[in-house]
């Protein structure tokens, strides 16, 4: 059976889809600047070199990669002894599991050190598309989801206090177990 429009009903249909189509557009768009300003900081032509990070305490924390995967993960631990500091420190009490886990998933297949740096960076890029994807599953309407990737991204940018975690400059200091949650 088909159903009669009220007079207009069609034209209104036509415009509202036009206009979800153009909000679609505009936050594919949104999202890809976003992405393309955080791949011209963190190029993948240099996340992808097999070398190791340096800068602040990053690099302490590649040994911790490579223990946590070699020794800790088969044995279905997730945090332990480390004793190569000195007389030893436990380990991952203090940092969040969760991108060694990704680093020892990504090891086989691209090795450990750019496992490490992709590890390390991925949440920069995951947190402008979560906010996003969160601002949509809470149906705040556009251009509020692109809006909140946005400010993510001007947070993500913020240089003071680097130790607190989540920013870039953080992040790059070794507080990118932050970044992920």
């Amino acid at each position: 059976a088909l159903v009669a429009l009220a007079p207009g009903a069609a034209a209104r249909l036509r415009r509202m889809a036009l206009a979800t189509s153009r909000q679609r557009l505009a936050d594919a768009l949104g999202l890809a600047a976003i992405l393309l300003v955080l791949l011209d900081l963190l190029r993948p032509s240099l996340l992808l070199l097999p070398t190791i990070t340096a800068g602040g305490d990053t690099p302490c924390h590649y040994p911790t990669a490579v223990w946590f995967h070699e020794r800790l993960l088969p044995s279905f631990r997730l945090h332990g002894w480390y004793p190569g500091a000195s007389l030893g420190h436990p380990l991952l009490l203090y940092y969040f599991p969760f991108p060694f886990l990704l680093m020892s998933a990504l090891a086989p297949l691209v090795g450990m050190p750019v496992a490490f740096k992709l590890g390390t960076a991925l949440g920069v890029f995951l947190l402008p598309l979560l906010v996003y994807a969160s601002f949509r599953l809470m149906r705040l309407t556009f251009p509020a989801p692109l809006l909140g990737a946005g400010a993510a991204l001007v947070f993500l940018y913020v240089e003071d206090n680097p130790i607190w975690g989540g920013t870039i400059a953080s992040t790059l200091t070794g507080e990118f177990s932050y970044t992920y949650g």
